[in-house]
């Protein structure tokens, strides 16, 4: 599995590059294009729970698919997405959904009225594969470039400018209690970001 979670139904879900399973405890069940014509992902690679208890499943060729209530509902580059290839989910404490893709990281709100997505593109023509929400509405995004974006309060930045932080290849991301960044490289190493505010 590529990723695991119980949600609030205290259903257990993996992702798969078959698709997306759900466990009840007793049986399991394979949603993919060919076994749930809702599901119209043939994989799932990552998943997130949002504070409305809705299932977000990132997918490798279809966008993110959200599950709520026994249904799935689709975004893509056709709603607006920046790239079908989702690697990664966060929300911010506003409820403001951010969403890593390949070709960079989009902001989606949902219109009280109309029910709709609407999506802004805070960063564009990179390949997001991590996210982090950090001081409580901003967020860090890793590229598969090696390069540290932020965004808070409306403002884009590149936080290693620093040729030395760049011989590391990032990969996962944490703040700790005190605002450090704390991050993982694949080569095992570990960098940290004092009081990143």
């Amino acid at each position: 599995a590529l990723d695991v979670i119980q949600n609030d139904e205290e259903y257990i879900w993996a992702a798969t590059y078959d698709g997306l399973i759900r466990f009840d405890g007793k049986d399991f069940k394979l949603f993919n294009k060919y076994t749930d014509k809702g599901y119209s992902a043939l994989s799932a690679t990552r998943l997130f729970e949002d504070s409305k208890k809705r299932l977000w499943v990132a997918t490798n060729e279809s966008g993110v698919l959200i599950y709520k209530m026994g249904k799935f509902t689709n975004l893509s580059m056709k709603d607006g997405l920046n790239s079908n290839i989702v690697r990664a989910i966060k929300e911010d404490k506003k409820g403001n959904i951010f969403i890593g893709t390949a070709k960079g990281l989009v902001k989606l709100w949902q219109d009280e009225k109309s029910e709709k997505w609407v999506m802004n593109t805070i960063f564009s023509d990179v390949d997001v594969i991590n996210l982090e929400i950090i001081n409580n509405d901003g967020i860090v995004a890793i590229t598969n470039s090696g390069e540290i974006l932020s965004y808070m309060n409306g403002k884009k930045e590149n936080i290693f400018s620093d040729k030395n932080f760049l011989d590391y290849k990032y990969q996962t991301i944490l703040e700790d209690s005190n605002n450090n960044i704390w991050l993982g490289t694949t080569s095992g190493e570990v960098v940290k970001i004092n009081n990143f505010k």
